[in-house]
Order: C-alpha cells, then structure tokens, then sequence
C-alpha cells in the first residue's frame, strides 16, 4: 500500500528570468506547494485543491506532468494511509486522544495484536527547527499505516 502526494512547480517569465513560487508555511517554513491525494481524488484533482489552499491561486493550467518518484520510508517512519484516531490504548474502545489526517508522518514504538503504538511531533521549523511545539503518542490500528509514498510531479505555469 503506497500514500500519493503530489508536487507543483509554479513559474512565470520575469524579464529574462524564470521564476519558481514558494510559499511560507505557517509551521513548515519555505516550501513548494505540495500535498497529499485524498482517498476520493486522482492526483490532478489533489494538485488543483493543494495549490489552490496553499497560494490562493485558481487559473494556472498545468503545461506537464513530470513524472513520479517512489520513496519508501525509513524502518520505524509510517505514513497514515487513512484519517485514523488515536487511541490512548491498544484497544478501539479505549478514549480516542485525536484524528491524525492521511498522510501524515508518524514513527512506530512498538506494535501489539493489531495495533501500533505511534509518536506524532510537530517541530518548530521556523526559526528554530530543534524544538518540538508539539507531539502526541498513542496507538492506530497498523493496517492503516503505509511504508510508500508516491510523489507525482507537475509543472505550472
């Protein structure tokens, strides 16, 4: 099972220049704008809605598709294949602590029956990336995290 995500180069001609959109984001810092495909979209929907919530910008045609890359994750890092709750035991009745979207970055601790114990941290990118602004472990069912990532490739103008 991989998780799709998607990329967009965004250029226009300046003088005799070429130049490439980045964005700031609120807590990833300096990026290109990039996403996850959810469940219900193919990956030129995902690219349209991702660029759209992250430059605000709606008439730009896509002049290719570049090509893709696949990427599997290091030994411990999973990616969550769905939204998934998690639980404060290995155990679905247990309190649910919170919803985790698809395609979120997480790494596995332990894994018991058919669960695993995950640790989820957001990291202060910008300024100082060394600190963890915030982070959560809990448990997910293991069947929904994935070890791939497929990241398609646009170029926009």
């Amino acid at each position: 099972m991989n998780v799709e995500k998607v990329t967009a180069f965004i250029t226009r001609k300046r003088n005799q220049y070429c130049e490439l959109l980045l964005i700031q984001h609120p807590n990833a810092g300096i990026q290109i704008p990039a996403g996850t495909v959810e469940k219900e979209e193919n990956v030129k929907e995902a690219l349209m809605r991702e660029v759209t919530e992250e430059t605000g910008l709606r008439k730009i045609a896509i002049m290719a598709y570049l090509g893709f890359k696949d990427y599997i994750l290091s030994h411990n890092q999973f990616l969550t294949s769905e939204k998934s709750k998690v639980y404060s035991r290995p155990d679905s009745n247990s309190p649910d602590l919170i919803d985790l979207k698809r395609g979120i970055t997480v790494i596995t601790n332990r894994t018991i029956n058919n669960f695993s114990q995950i640790t989820y941290s957001e990291y202060d990118k910008y300024p100082n990336p060394q600190f963890v602004t915030y982070s959560i472990t809990g448990w997910v069912l293991t069947n929904i995290l994935a070890k791939e990532i497929r990241r398609h490739f646009f170029i926009w103008k």
